[in-house]
């Protein structure tokens, strides 16, 4: 049973790469990262941090391909994670209070408590992350981001007033 689902979980990897390598690239410039507002851009990396740490704390179970689906996912999206990692700087005032916020944030999904739900969680939003469209993540990100937001005790994540950590 183990050996089905783990060829099911790399056909659908399989498929989705294929997806994407023959739609054809969108502009940058049409990209959402662009004019999009802080808890926007907020919202797309935090989902990116959550799958980092899945990536990393999920391998307990290999039928989640959590690290597999997480490079793809890089892969597949890295020019709209360039985007909104740069207009995060900027938003954020400058690369230390991104690392100090970005740190918290990290520290907050690498301690959920219920981290079956968390990886079960994370698993599903990694397939909707990779089959977004390019240029398309923040639809994906505000599915996701409430649901992520309370598995972390229902703090909101990655805020940007200072003191709200």
């Amino acid at each position: 049973m183990r050996i089905i689902t783990a060829s099911l979980v790399l056909a659908g990897l399989l498929v989705s790469v294929q997806a994407h390598s023959k739609a054809a690239p969108r502009k940058p410039s049409a990209s959402a990262a662009k004019s999009a507002s802080l808890s926007e851009l907020e919202a797309i990396w935090n989902m990116r941090a959550a799958l980092n740490v899945a990536a990393l704390q999920c391998q307990y179970d290999p039928m989640l391909a959590l690290p597999d689906r997480y490079n793809t996912f890089l892969r597949l999206h890295e020019d709209e994670l360039k985007q909104v990692y740069t207009n995060l700087v900027k938003k954020r005032g400058g690369q230390a209070k991104f690392d100090r916020i970005n740190t918290q944030v990290y520290n907050k999904f690498a301690t959920v408590p219920q981290k079956v739900v968390f990886c079960n969680m994370a698993a599903d939003v990694s397939v909707a992350a990779m089959n977004a469209a390019p240029f398309d993540l923040l639809s994906v990100a505000r599915e996701a981001h409430p649901a992520l937001t309370r598995l972390i005790s229902g703090a909101e994540v990655a805020s940007a007033t200072p003191g709200s950590h």
